[in-house]
């Protein structure tokens, strides 16, 4: 059962909800039913389930199929959830569907024979890092639950299941939830079948905290819960509003690809235009909207002129079929989204005539609705203006388009308003101008910070595209340390995409010059600082940019500018790419995220293509993971190894918390003296004597040794060589030991287990992360820096 502290995540929960309501108002349920089997087949091979589902499910015993003692579907659909892999949740939309169907009527008929109130409760097992996370949330906040859940009516029912569960380093935690039948909220129902007393509750359901203390009877905490009204969470009104947005009476591809585009998930969105566009007749309206998402994504990633082809192709196909009203509407977006597009490549001209046809057909038509396109055209042009520096009349493009949308009735924190104010407040960075003002600046784009961590998915690049504002308005306000924290911020959000956007370019540039200052307390910036507009983002918004705001005036510095979560950057170091990705993996919690190449030491990232960099937000806090090359055998001989333990070292500027040496427990002697020796003496020559103060071994295969009967510390004094062992004392024997088969939750237990290692090594040095300090590596990274 996956938690989230809405206090933290309010974003992530908004648009994963907006995805499953996506998913559960879609069609085509015959395709849908024939990838999942072939899914189940893949996974389970031998189970007899598969064949059963695959001729006998019916939409009405959903929920039975789900919980049948053989059934599949639960553990894979609850990976899904756990993971958040959108692909395979897109698999199960019909069976998500069908069980919310199943629960919704079944909820209907219990509202009119239950008592009112209801108290149901609900055992697990947590990580003691998860535990702490809860200890530490007030009386009074939200939580959200992003999977079913089971429940009892029988308390000791409840306590019962749990104590059956043992894992090392897991917390037994219960929840005692109370449910008001008068109360509009997620469906829930008692589930008929053998066990009688079980009630299941739709995911995405919102709790609110009442109470957690530990009950020293059972050996258990007790969390307090009950369950929240949708009218409570403070999401609601643009949750409602971009519903509207996105949910039709049937959605398809189109939506859910428009969806996934808005959450940043670019590459998922990429795949489902495409598929679509295979499936529809050549002269269907719907590949216009195709062409369109496709050209979002072309633009969002700096490949102007491509997403122009596609832009282009949309106009084309609705000139064609241009006889009603409605087409002409969309003629008009069109030719907004090539002025966009013109506008990012810096045509201004093109744009601007562009805006004008875009304008001629909007006044032909005079509809209400096409208001909204009214202000697309006045953000162009205030960012044309922008880039002119002519940043009065672009500021009063902008707020014209905030006065436009005041009077559509959308939500104060629908995160398109959040580009008006970006916009605004980098007009108020261009120096010499008579409206520079860096302070104004600031309060501007602290207050679309503000809409963005509280609405958008984290990680998403409009966020670090605003904390990269921030670092530029404090820096003109000579605030450097504040500078470069934000600075710092936007690079670990563009690293995350592993793109190459011009943001990462950017922001890394950014870093360099503040860090220079830094180290010179005398220097002066002597040059103008060329402020962006949030140009790529503009596709976005153009969609439906809808704000609902005042004239508006800022309190100056009386708002407290919001970081979101503490980062960990982790460099993986091994000498078997499949030992050390596979960890890495399973960290990520995602599956084949970084290239495994057996049989071979080099490098796990081959192509562009590969992962080296991926992200994870474990608990409130964002990991970073670095992949390397492993260098088995190859020390001090393959310069191309090095180079790329180089780069990698970059992905993690300013630098990382810690090194993971990821190795197996092996039943033979591991590596022979001399190997390791030769190992030491790699590690020193690329990373300095310092390494010692950031390494963390990882030893993975745990089962084996327990399967064996061998104790941790036998092995190391009998299966370890002296050089390996004197290593380990180098780096204070911190080492953690990982059981490849333990469920999830135990594994996340581990993994919170490394941070408090990590945490720990940390304040030992003094919260500094490792820099650069041999000069073997300092040659290398002049090196490739002059390539």
């Amino acid at each position: 059962m996956a938690t989230k502290n809405l206090k933290i995540e309010k974003g992530n929960f908004l648009w994963f909800r907006l995805f499953v309501e996506v998913l559960i108002h879609m069609k085509d349920n015959a395709r849908a039913h024939h990838d999942l089997v072939e899914i189940l087949r893949m996974n389970y091979p031998q189970s007899n389930f598969v064949a059963d589902f695959n001729q006998n499910y019916t939409a009405d015993k959903a929920i039975e199929w789900l919980t049948r003692d053989d059934s599949c579907l639960l553990k894979e659909l609850n990976r899904a959830l756990r993971q958040q892999h959108l692909d395979h949740l897109f698999v199960f939309r019909y069976v998500i569907n069908d069980i919310h169907q199943q629960l919704k009527t079944e909820h209907d008929k219990e509202i009119k024979d239950k008592e009112k109130t209801l108290t149901l409760y609900r055992s697990q097992v947590i990580s003691e890092f998860e535990l702490s996370q809860l200890l530490q949330a007030n009386t009074g906040e939200l939580i959200a639950i992003n999977s079913f859940m089971s429940t009892w009516s029988d308390r000791m029912k409840a306590i019962d299941f749990h104590k059956e569960q043992h894992h090392v380093g897991l917390k037994h935690i219960l929840f005692e939830i109370e449910v008001d039948y008068t109360k509009k909220s997620r469906p829930f129902a008692q589930i008929y079948g053998k066990e009688q007393d079980l009630t299941l509750f739709m995911l995405g359901c919102v709790f609110r905290i009442r109470s957690i203390m530990e009950d020293h009877t059972f050996h258990c905490y007790v969390m307090k819960i009950e369950l929240c009204s949708d009218d409570d969470c403070d999401l609601k009104n643009i949750f409602d509003h971009m519903t509207k947005d996105f949910i039709q009476p049937e959605t398809d591809l189109i939506t859910l690809g428009s969806l996934l585009h808005r959450m940043g998930e670019l590459d998922k969105a990429r795949k489902y235009f495409q598929l679509l566009l295979h499936e529809l007749d050549e002269n269907d309206p719907d590949r216009a909207h195709c062409f369109d998402g496709l050209g979002h994504i072309e633009n969002d990633q700096g490949r102007f002129r491509e997403a122009l082809k596609y832009y282009q192709q949309a106009l084309n196909l609705r000139m064609s079929h241009n006889s009603s009203h409605t087409n002409h509407s969309l003629v008009a977006l069109s030719h907004i989204h090539i002025a966009n597009d013109y506008k990012d490549m810096g045509d201004y001209n093109e744009a601007l005539q562009n805006v004008e046809k875009a304008r001629t057909f909007i006044r032909q038509q005079n509809l209400q609705e096409d208001r909204i396109k009214e202000a697309a055209c006045h953000i162009i042009m205030g960012s044309i203006l922008y880039e002119k520096a002519k940043c009065i009349e672009a500021l009063d493009e902008f707020q014209q388009a905030l006065d436009i949308n005041k009077q559509q009735g959308i939500p104060d924190d629908h995160p398109d308003r959040a580009s008006i104010f970006q916009n605004m407040g980098l007009c108020h960075l261009t120096s010499g101008t008579i409206i520079h003002n860096p302070t104004l600046a600031l309060d501007y784009c602290v207050q679309a910070l503000i809409i963005r961590l509280n609405t958008l998915p984290q990680n998403h690049r409009c966020t670090g595209i605003t904390y990269r504002s921030i670092g530029l308005a404090y820096e003109q306000l000579k605030e450097y340390q504040s500078a470069l924290t934000f600075y710092k911020e936007a690079n670990i959000i563009h690293k995350a995409l592993n793109k190459t956007f011009n943001e990462l370019q950017k922001t890394e540039n950014d870093i360099k010059r503040i860090q220079k200052h830094l180290s010179d307390p005398m220097l002066r910036p002597t040059h103008q600082f060329k402020t962006q507009s949030s140009q790529n983002e503009a596709p976005a918004d153009i969609g439906a940019i809808k704000f609902k705001t005042e004239r508006i005036s800022p309190q100056l510095c009386s708002t407290e500018v919001p970081i979101q979560v503490v980062t960990r950057r982790m460099i993986l170091l091994g000498r078997s790419n499949e030992v050390k990705s596979s960890f890495g993996d399973a960290l990520l919690a995602q599956d084949n995220y970084f290239m495994i190449n057996q049989g071979s030491s080099s490098v796990t990232y081959t192509n562009e293509s590969s992962h080296i960099v991926g992200f994870r937000d474990f608990y409130g806090r964002k990991l970073m993971i670095v992949d390397t090359p492993a260098f088995a055998n190859e020390y001090g001989s393959n310069s191309i190894i090095r180079t790329k333990i180089t780069h990698s070292l970059e992905q993690a500027a300013p630098g990382p918390h810690a090194f993971l040496f990821v190795l197996e427990f092996t039943p033979e002697l591991s590596f022979s003296e001399e190997d390791d020796k030769k190992l030491c003496e790699f590690l020193i020559s690329i990373f300095g004597p310092t390494i010692y103060q950031y390494i963390v071994f990882v030893f993975t295969n745990l089962e084996k040794l327990q399967r064996a009967g061998i104790e941790i510390d036998r092995y190391l004094k009998q299966r370890c060589s002296q050089t390996f062992i004197n290593l380990m004392k180098r780096c204070k024997n911190r080492y953690i030991p990982i059981d490849n088969r333990a469920p999830p939750n135990a594994k996340d237990a581990s993994f919170a287990e490394l941070l408090l290692i990590i945490d720990r090594m940390l304040n030992e040095n003094q919260g500094k992360e490792y820099t650069y300090q041999s000069s073997s590596l300092q040659q290398t990274l002049k090196f490739t820096t002059q390539m």
